[in-house]
């Protein structure tokens, strides 16, 4: 068996070619010689319709048109001679700086504040009255006595006869008269003179002391031998304003402090120059209007209104290509180009081709072979090809190359 091209392996006839490089389907090819095998030489041209639609950032309008908005802050208009300033429109005129002496306060007329606050208040007893010594041991007086002496009113008992200072029944008298302290007691009597009983050795016969009385609500004390009668008047402390009581009867004084500089009512004080000084301004605010010029007020915004015509687009990717008033979407690919062999070709870096040998049988040499000479030569005869094989004939011998 032989191959006409290639050469015999496995018993198949092998054909190597480089592979031509050629685009993809679909694709036009740029190449040149100066491109490379990977160079995307390969271009196609990719058509998508176009879209007649309004740009982006617009709205289509009743009128077919294409509408849009762009939003600007509105300006704040104030009446002449206001100015805007947080949020109202506000006019300064210069104020007045006046003295204050606060709520409570009043401005004397030698510039000086009297202020009237709480003065202290104590409790003590009223006039003649003496703190009770139960309110002294709690530290403060709760309770006021005041007590009044009046003479104690002593005397014998009724049917009793006082004779200097001693009180005498008439019973006891009559049982008495032959004692003789009773006779030197009737005898002064009599004559007037005093009779003292306690230069006598003894008491004179049924003497008794005179009782002591007081009247009612009032208490007998004595003390060595002297007894008064004492009344006794409780009452509680009363307050005493240490200043005065105004007219609600409060205990109030009168401070006196320097005056305060402040703005007058209705007026604020701003701070100016470098010392912080205050200077006070009368301010009069009023409600300012918003404007939007040539635009259209919504919500509180200003919005500017444009008019755009419709214009073609396309998807991501694609141009706009307009060939008089036909516009379409295009865009162009690139791509390298690839490897290609026939349909009876195989690919593997290079394209390999197979076929069946041919199989024939070459004389290469002639031996003629002569039995013998009693045989005919007419058996001399040439190999032939049977079934693909050789066929050597016995009267000669013929090699053939496979």
């Amino acid at each position: 068996a032989s191959c006409t091209v290639g050469r015999l392996e496995g018993g198949v006839c092998k054909t190597e070619a480089e592979a031509p490089l050629e685009c993809p389907e679909g694709f036009t090819s740029t190449c040149d010689a100066k491109s490379a095998p990977v160079s995307k030489c390969c271009l196609q041209h990719q058509i998508e319709d176009a879209q007649f639609v309004c740009p982006d950032g617009t709205t289509e309008a009743t009128d077919g048109r294409c509408k849009r908005l762009t939003r600007f802050t509105p300006t704040y208009e104030c009446p002449a001679g206001f100015l805007y300033e947080d949020g109202y429109c506000s006019r300064k005129e210069p104020g007045n700086l006046v003295t204050s002496c606060g709520v409570r306060g009043r401005l004397t007329a030698d510039n000086t504040c009297l202020t009237t606050v709480p003065a202290s208040v104590v409790y003590e007893c009223p006039q003649g009255y003496q703190c009770a010594d139960a309110g002294q041991k709690h530290g403060f007086c709760t309770e006021c006595v005041r007590r009044e002496i009046t003479p104690v009113s002593c005397g014998c008992d009724f049917g009793a006869v006082e004779v200097n200072g001693a009180c005498y029944k008439e019973e006891d008298a009559r049982k008495c008269k032959g004692d003789k302290e009773w006779k030197k007691m009737l005898d002064a009597l009599e004559t007037d003179n005093d009779f003292n009983a306690a230069d006598s050795k003894k008491e004179p016969c049924g003497a008794d002391a005179p009782k002591c009385r007081c009247q009612p609500g009032a208490y007998l004390e004595c003390k060595k031998g002297e007894c008064v009668c004492v009344t006794e008047d409780i009452t509680a402390v009363v307050p005493r304003c240490l200043d005065h009581t105004d007219a609600s009867g409060d205990c109030v004084k009168e401070v006196k402090s320097a005056p305060s500089y402040q703005c007058d009512e209705g007026q604020e004080c701003e701070i100016v120059g470098k010392k912080n000084e205050c200077q006070c301004v009368q301010k009069y605010r009023t409600e300012y209007t918003l404007s939007c010029g040539a635009g259209v007020l919504i919500d509180g915004d200003c919005f500017a209104v444009d008019y755009l015509s419709k214009t073609y687009s396309c998807p991501p990717t694609f141009n706009v290509v307009c060939k008089g008033t036909n516009c379409e979407c295009q865009r162009s690919v690139y791509a390298a180009r690839i490897a290609s062999c026939n349909d009876s070709q195989v690919f593997s870096k290079k394209c390999k081709a197979t076929a069946a040998p041919e199989f024939a049988c070459k004389k290469v040499r002639t031996i003629s072979c002569y039995l013998s000479e009693s045989m005919t030569p007419s058996y001399l005869r040439q190999g032939e090809l049977v079934d693909g094989n050789c066929v050597k004939k016995h009267y000669a011998v013929q090699i053939c190359d496979a």
